[in-house]
């Protein structure tokens, strides 16, 4: 076991010293480093590295600020809620960005310019930030590394001690999970590692090690490809396994009935690693819990037959309200609207202005549910809300008065959505931008509009200039139709809504007034889904108020492939006041 020996001595009358050793935090010695690999890549170990710490108490242990050195600077302080079960593993992976999970911790990127050293290193593990309370130490190499004064001071390493170096690919291990007596003949190097999962092979042991989807942007309709690596980690190889892809909706491992299940793959034996391949189809706009599991009827160990990874098709979420120009003494804020029909986390996402500096949202399960409002806003009780408020755990990006970017950012750092907004979309000090139509296209004016509520903003509720188009039946139609835009807040916009024979396509949307003449090009080359929504504004290419009168909506649609072409057409009626 290890311990920081804390000795106090006191001096009795007869003039003999007695020395009391007190123990510092004895549970703390279940936890230690069980496996890591330093060297995992020939050319390039950034992302790859990776410590696996072990916890062989019998109850969890909270290692929430502990101080992990691996050799490098910075050190990194395990997050806050950072919990190890009984018996159990946790994988912390260097320098590399992803979603924390109770059994895997990412550092991030941030501020980190070096990887762990290949040739000689150490790992340190301390119970707190200020490093006075050393737990574990290990050095591989040759030369005497950071903290081995400390550690050998401590009992828990010999000065002069070192690992042997391990070949690329391979990782240095406990032979026995959690048996660690502090001298070198406790490590061995492992050929084949078995990060977050025992260091003793069994017989017959398969694993979801991994799982990617492609392509990284995720259109509603379209092709998704899972790539799941999957490796036998046993010492036999495994006859008959299956591979199941499905949606885990409730996260409990297993494809209950009514949870949706992708694919079914067989193959005929596994001896080492493998990547099933697996086509999901005809997802909707919103977020999706993929798993991979994997069984075989010989297994040995099934605690890593399962992995997930947590998709976001489309842009479910979206910037519906910006207040970019607050009175005096009040809040900056921005209104997320989940458009889709599912529930949508977003733990890890990030929110960022012009700047580019991506500011987390927050770090723990914020779940928001179909057609629900959530504030992101600069002062926490600000602003009066009919919805949740959140002040961002990364901090406020500063919104300028004349003119900013907002963007979006899932855990895996794609952009669900962007406004680039402009004073000319509408600027009034107190009042807010707000969305016409969550549905319509995000980064263009003809979408946006000052708001016309008495107190200038809507914040967890409908935008006061929200508009729909209820004839949306036809390949491309208007509504309302007709429509006044003269400013009242009352039908300003008609809403374009379109149809395709393709799930991916370029279309263009022209206006023409009833001579033929084009008057203004909503859209042009945009890449589109099956269908789409905008909104004309009644103004013309130089932002001018058309005249009232019948305009002609041409749709051109080309399907990205090259294999067809469409045209489409409706008219609008513009109105005006007398």
């Amino acid at each position: 076991m290890r311990f920081n020996n804390l000795h106090k001595m006191f001096k009795i009358l007869s003039g003999v010293y007695i020395v009391f050793i007190t123990y510092n935090a004895v549970s703390l010695a279940a936890v230690r480093v069980n496996e890591f690999c330093y060297h995992p890549h020939p050319s390039n170990d950034t992302g790859l590295e990776w410590i696996e710490l072990y916890n062989s108490d019998s109850t969890e242990q909270d290692i929430s600020g502990w101080d992990l050195y691996p050799s490098r600077s910075p050190h990194y302080i395990l997050p806050t809620g950072t919990k190890i079960g009984p018996q159990s593993f946790i994988l912390i992976y260097l320098r590399r960005d992803g979603l924390n999970t109770g059994t895997e911790i990412y550092e991030g990127t941030a501020g980190i310019t070096s990887n762990m050293t290949n040739t000689r290193g150490s790992v340190a593990l301390f119970s707190n930030s200020d490093r006075d309370s050393i737990i574990d130490f290990i050095q591989y190499g040759d030369d005497s590394m950071t903290y081995e004064a400390t550690a050998a001071a401590a009992g828990i390493w010999t000065r002069g001690v070192f690992l042997d170096t391990a070949f690329c690919g391979n990782s240095l291990g406990l032979i026995y999970d959690g048996q660690d007596s502090n001298i070198k003949g406790d490590w061995r190097e492992l050929t084949r590692p078995t990060p977050g999962y025992t260091n003793q092979p069994y017989p017959v042991d398969i694993a979801v090690s991994g799982i990617s989807a492609s392509p990284d942007t995720l259109m509603p309709g379209r092709t998704i490809t899972l790539n799941a690596v999957i490796n036998n980690m046993g010492l036999d190889t495994a006859y008959l396994p299956v591979i199941e892809v499905f949606e885990d909706t409730d996260y409990d491992s297993v494809c209950d009935a009514g949870e949706k299940r992708h694919a079914a793959i067989s193959w005929d034996f596994l001896s080492n690693q493998r990547t099933a391949l697996a086509q999901i189809y005809g997802l909707a706009e919103g977020q999706y819990n993929l798993a991979v599991s994997v069984r075989c009827s010989s297994e040995n160990y099934t605690a890593n037959n399962y992995r997930s990874i947590i998709l976001t098709v489309g842009n479910p979420v979206v910037v519906n309200e910006i207040m970019y120009y607050p009175n005096s003494g009040t809040a900056e804020w921005l209104e997320l609207f989940n458009r889709s029909a599912g529930p949508v986390d977003i733990k890890g996402w990030t929110v960022e202005d012009n700047l580019g500096t991506a500011r987390r949202i927050t770090a723990f399960s914020r779940v928001m549910m179909p057609q629900s409002y959530l504030i992101l806003t600069s002062i926490d009780n600000q602003p009066l809300a009919e919805c949740p408020r959140l002040v961002p755990d990364g901090g406020w990006p500063a919104l300028n008065d004349y003119g900013d970017l907002t963007r979006l950012r899932d855990l895996r750092k794609l952009q669900e959505d962007m406004v680039q907004y402009d004073p000319d979309w509408g600027q009034a000090k107190g009042k807010t931008l707000e969305r016409i139509n969550p549905l319509l296209v995000s980064n263009t004016s003809s979408s946006w509009g000052l708001a016309k509520d008495p107190f200038g903003s809507t914040p967890g509720r409908r935008n006061s200039i929200y508009q729909e188009n209820l004839s949306a039946c036809a390949e491309i139609s208007a509504g309302p139709n007709p429509f006044s835009p003269d400013s009242d807040g009352q039908e300003d916009h008609t809403i374009l809504n379109y149809i395709l024979p393709w799930d991916d396509a370029v279309v263009n949307i022209s206006i023409y007034d009833r001579l033929g003449r084009r008057v203004r090009n909503l859209l042009t080359g945009y890449r589109s889904s099956k269908d789409g929504c905008y909104a004309w504004d009644g103004r013309d290419e130089n932002r001018r108020k058309c005249p009232m009168g019948i305009y002609v909506i041409l749709l051109e649609a080309k399907e990205t492939s090259g294999n067809g072409a469409i045209k489409a057409k409706t008219t609008v009626a513009l109105a005006g006041k007398l």
